[in-house]
């Protein structure tokens, strides 16, 4: 007959495994939760550049369109994601760039996104 006793190599397997899994799973829902931040500041960024850029593309004005794209992401976002915005005109296109960084990214890629919009000039 088998003991159901565990030996005493066994003692302490419990804790190893669960210090394991936990942090295994903390990872995971970290890294989940990071991306789906990336992809919202992602579709914020993409969405105001847009904007911005068909704003200054009807008032042919480069800075109608930061304008435009600033006030869009400080309004959804913190006010320092709307830092970095240039726009050009040329050609009668108007060209956004939005430089922003990427919330809680650290050690899992890059910082930073770069989202290009364009509009042409009616």
């Amino acid at each position: 007959m088998r003991s159901t006793e565990s030996s005493a190599s066994e003692q302490g397997n419990a804790t190893v495994g669960f210090v394991a899994t936990v942090g295994l799973l903390l990872m995971t829902v970290y890294t989940i939760i990071v991306a789906s931040l990336a992809w919202y500041v992602h579709a914020i960024a993409t969405d105001s550049a847009l904007e911005g850029a068909r704003a200054g593309a009807i008032s042919k004005s480069e800075q109608v369109a930061v304008a435009r794209t600033r006030d869009l992401m400080t309004s959804t976002l913190n006010p320092s994601y709307g830092a970095n915005i240039t726009a050009s005109m040329n050609a009668g296109t108007v060209h956004v760039v939005v430089r922003t960084p990427i919330p809680g990214a650290g050690f899992l890629g890059p910082t930073a996104i770069e989202v290009h919009a364009h509009a042409a000039a009616e």
